[in-house]
C-alpha cells in the first residue's frame, strides 16, 4: 500500500510524485520482504475506511503474459480483470496486438466515466 496526499495527484509533477512513492514502496518490499508489516494491514485498512479515505487499487501487470496463456482451447482474444468493478481499481494487462503496449481497464459510473473519457482524450491531444 502506497499512501499519499490527494493533492499529489493534481500537482504539476503529480505523476512523478506518485511514481516515486510507488518506487519507494517497491524498494522497501525488496529490502524488507513482502510480508513486512503484513500483520498491520488489517488495522491500517480499517482506520482508512473509518476516516472515509478514498483508495485506488491496481490489479494485474503488463508483464504477466495473459494473452500467451492457452488452457487447451486457444489463446484468449480478450482479457478482462473482473474485480475492477468492485472498487476504484485499474486493471493492467499487456497489449494483445502490439509488443510492449499496455491495456488499461477501469469501471466507473456512467457520468464519471464520460468525464474521465473527456479528460483522458484531452490529455492525449497535442493542443
Amino acid at each position: 500500500m502506497v499512501v499519499d496526499k490527494p493533492s499529489a495527484f493534481i500537482e504539476k509533477e503529480g505523476f512523478v510524485i506518485i511514481a516515486k512513492s510507488i518506487h519507494s514502496k517497491i524498494k522497501e518490499i525488496l529490502d524488507k520482504g513482502v510480508f513486512h508489516e503484513a500483520d498491520d494491514l488489517g488495522r491500517i485498512y480499517a482506520a482508512l475506511v473509518k476516516e472515509r479515505v478514498e483508495m485506488l487499487g491496481i490489479a494485474g501487470s503488463n508483464r504477466f503474459g495473459v494473452y500467451e496463456n492457452d488452457f487447451g482451447w486457444g489463446k484468449p482474444s480478450k482479457v478482462e480483470i473482473a474485480s475492477v468493478d468492485r472498487a476504484l481499481t485499474i486493471g493492467l494487462a499487456e497489449n494483445r496486438d502490439a509488443k510492449g503496449g499496455v491495456e488499461i481497464g477501469i469501471v466507473l459510473k456512467r457520468p464519471v466515466m464520460e468525464l474521465f473519457g473527456t479528460l483522458f482524450r484531452g490529455g492525449l491531444s497535442n493542443e
